[in-house]
């Protein structure tokens, strides 16, 4: 069902696009994009889509294998397979392609006997997944390709020097100094306006442009930026727009401000930040927010901020690094990684105890069905374990969210309950076990 919603999506939908929250993807309006957001089905972001699909790929492939019936095995490879491995693809998710190049050889592993006995559904497996690449890479317009191959590390980057990265902002009295790795520039206040100059404090030349109200700037290089100025009683504004981003400073008749998120005029405060992440941009923004974030777990360590609570402890006045991130009016709201939502929420204890608990999952249904071979008992396991997995390693670039989290504390039931004993002399003590671990 959720594919079909992706599928309808995908066809541009008007009866869908007006009842599920967020949009298709727009062709036209995403070429030269550096990012593109993919089909949110139900699930209501792309990259949790990603997550679902990550999630239910191990288990649809156990499916096709499990199936005796050709019928069934036909059924469960279209269907099922199909849908999983569509919502894949049409997710845009970079997390989860890396999440899925991560589990397929594991699953390579775990189904390896099943495997080589159907060689040849193996075959038809991975052609029906080119055809489905190839089909949405056609109705994209070959963004899906494009997605793919920027997971390629080797691939040349665009140098720091071609684009505008913003270093510092100071402000004081009277003045506003912009640095960035391309030009210097300062806003002085005077009594009718503001006074645009360069790093040595001459004027720049600029020109009224009609059509926008604005001041275009024409010394190189400068020449990207514009300028609108107003002036209302004792208070003035000046709003910059450079290199595609914008920022707005207020005289109070006092001082200098900058206009935060929610209309707020704010100072310039230092932000901590963690020395060893050195790519911010990296992973779509997410290594600017996480050397951020991970500061806060100093005063984290045995409880954290609380659940839901990122919005507010993050530093949120960083205006130099969303500039370079997005927008400075932005809220960043989430971590984009689980475990700093876990313990920036209720502490780095508790994400200690999640890990051990993982850990101790993982590490107990290798050994158990590797050694003891169970045959579907042990099919399904390796199944759970390796959606498991896949969650996991996606976690690693999103958080996790309510419509798809569920799925996996479902799955590590089963996986616990499969690591069990099933004869008949077992069933009072595994009752009487699994009553403990509730309690």
């Amino acid at each position: 069902m959720v594919a079909l919603v992706g599928l309808l999506q995908l066809a541009g939908s008007p009866l869908i696009n007006s009842l599920i929250p967020g949009e298709g993807i727009q062709f036209a309006a995403v070429q030269g994009k550096a990012d593109v957001s993919g089909i949110t089905a139900t699930i209501g972001n792309s990259n949790y889509t990603g997550t679902y699909a990550v999630l239910l790929i191990p288990l649809s492939v156990l499916m096709v294998l499990r199936e005796k019936r050709l019928p069934h095995k036909i059924l469960s490879m279209i269907v099922y397979f199909g849908s999983a491995i569509f919502l894949l693809f049409v997710s845009l998710s970079r997390a989860g392609y890396i999440s899925f190049l991560a589990v397929c050889p594991m699953m390579v592993i775990f189904f390896w006997k099943s495997l080589k006995k159907q060689f040849l559904w193996v075959l038809a497996a991975l052609t029906y997944a080119s055809f489905i690449f190839i089909a949405i890479n056609t109705a994209t317009q070959g963004i899906l390709l494009k997605e793919v191959q920027s997971l390629n590390p080797f691939a040349q980057k665009v140098s720091e020097e071609a684009q505008l990265v913003f270093q510092d902002i100071r402000l004081d009295e009277d003045t506003a100094v912009i640095e960035t790795n391309q030009w210097t520039l300062a806003v002085q206040r005077e009594y009718h306006g503001f006074r645009l100059e360069d790093e040595a404090g001459n004027l720049i030349p600029s020109v009224f442009d009609e059509s926008s109200q604005g001041l275009i700037l024409t010394e190189k290089p400068y020449q990207e930026i514009r300028a609108w100025i107003q002036r209302k009683d004792e208070v003035q504004w000046i709003l910059l727009e450079m290199g595609g981003k914008d920022i707005e400073f207020v005289h109070t008749g006092q001082s200098m401000k900058v206009v935060g998120f929610n209309s707020v005029l704010a100072d310039i405060v230092p932000v901590e930040t963690f020395t060893g992440i050195q790519n911010e941009s990296f992973a779509s923004g997410r290594g600017y927010i996480w050397s951020r974030s991970i500061p806060l777990l100093k005063n984290a360590l045995l409880w954290g901020y609380g659940p839901d609570t990122f919005a507010y402890i993050f530093p949120q006045n960083d205006f130099v690094g969303k500039l370079n991130y997005g927008s400075i009016w932005v809220i960043i709201g989430k971590p984009h990684n689980w475990y700093l939502q876990v313990a920036l929420g209720s502490g780095v204890l508790s994400l200690v105890c999640l890990l051990a608990f993982f850990g101790w999952f993982i590490i107990k249904s290798v050994l158990l069905h590797l050694r003891f071979d169970q045959g579907e008992r042990t099919q399904m396991a390796f199944a759970v374990l390796a959606s498991v997995i896949g969650y996991l390693i996606i976690s690693v670039f999103n958080d996790s969210v309510v419509s798809v989290s569920p799925i996996l504390w479902m799955l590590c039931g089963f996986g616990v309950r499969l690591e069990q004993p099933i004869g008949k002399h077992h069933v009072l003590k595994q009752f009487a076990n699994e009553a403990m671990l509730l309690l």
